[in-house]
């Protein structure tokens, strides 16, 4: 009986000698950038590394990829709703070389929640050394931890190398590190977190947190660069848009508010997002699914507010559509 035992034991510890796989590097050139999910209720959360922040920095304006290193399959079965999920992203610069294409040292990204998905958050300021240190520091402990804990954990979905599973009241876990608040303990001037709405789901549209890097800089008022926005869609798939190219189209559809009719004249209100769209007027006399919708007219560009576009028809029934112009 104890030759079986400690057969079993053996195993066992090789199996987890072999399960350091988590792949966070803090120290190197580039640090990598990490993801956290978290969930009030939950009894876990999952840190994820998404590879060297260069993958981030170096794409071709206006591109967009899918974050693949965690898995739809894998937030669904740790978290069955997403509705109330919060989720971060970010990544901090603790030592690098003095060397050309190498981050400056104490540099941090971070998300930036929007509260609409149309309307980008407000621009986020760089701070000096000092300040962004301790936030920095903050962000590469939750990886090294992270790493820490995957050493101790058999290899599976809940530890893959990409992503570790852990308690959520870890005391070094990611719930510990960012707080109640989303400002990573108190050391960041600002909220990190995006918290998705309690109807995200029945809801059908994606929720956006834009991303910045944040070069540690004496002057108060030098603002961050804008690397683009990290969108979520109700079915777990995250994306990444980077900074550039055409503006992305609004997530709610233009809504008609009303039809006045003069004469032949039709004028045809309807509410704008804010942001750079533009909205252009469509009309059929036939509504069916083969319908003819023909443009009336130039488009024009959103205010945040209503807008009207108007159309002379002599028929004695249209039906009128707004449609945004990429």
């Amino acid at each position: 009986m104890k030759f079986y035992s400690t057969v079993a034991i053996s195993v066992c510890v090789a199996g987890l000698a072999q399960a350091a796989q988590f792949k966070f590097k803090s120290l190197s050139d580039p640090p990598d950038l990490l993801v956290g999910f978290r969930q009030v209720g939950s009894s876990s959360e999952i840190v994820a590394d998404l590879g060297p922040i260069t993958r981030f920095l170096t794409a071709p304006s206006g591109s967009s990829f899918q974050i693949t290193e965690v898995s739809t399959n894998e937030i669904l079965k740790v978290f069955p709703s997403l509705d109330g999920l919060g989720i971060s992203f970010f990544g901090g610069v603790v030592k690098t070389k003095p060397l050309a294409g190498n981050p400056v040292n104490k540099t941090i990204w971070v998300s930036a929640p929007r509260a609409n998905p149309d309307v980008p958050s407000d621009p986020i300021y760089r701070r000096g050394s000092p300040q962004q240190g301790p936030t920095a520091t903050r962000c590469a402990t939750v990886g090294t931890y992270a790493a820490a804990y995957s050493a101790n954990v058999a290899d599976g979905p809940d530890n893959d190398g990409n992503l570790v599973l852990m308690p959520a009241d870890y005391p070094n876990g990611y719930t510990a590190a960012v707080g109640p608040n989303g400002d990573l303990g108190g050391t960041y001037d600002g909220n990190v977190e995006l918290i998705l709405p309690s109807d995200f789901v029945s809801g059908g549209l994606p929720a956006r947190a834009d991303f910045y890097e944040l070069v540690p800089s004496s002057d108060q008022e030098a603002a961050g660069t804008y690397l683009g926005y990290f969108e979520i869609l109700p079915n777990a798939v995250i994306r990444f848009q980077a900074a550039g190219g055409s503006p992305p189209p609004p997530a709610d559809p233009p809504v008609i508010q009303g039809i006045t009719r003069s004469g032949s004249l039709n004028t045809i209100t309807f509410a704008t997002q804010p942001g750079n769209y533009q909205y252009s007027l469509q009309r059929t006399l036939v509504v069916d699914s083969h319908a003819q919708w023909s443009t009336v007219g130039a488009a024009v560009v959103g205010t945040g507010g209503a807008l009207s576009l108007s159309d002379t028809a002599d028929a004695g029934t249209a039906f009128y559509r707004v449609q945004v112009v990429p």
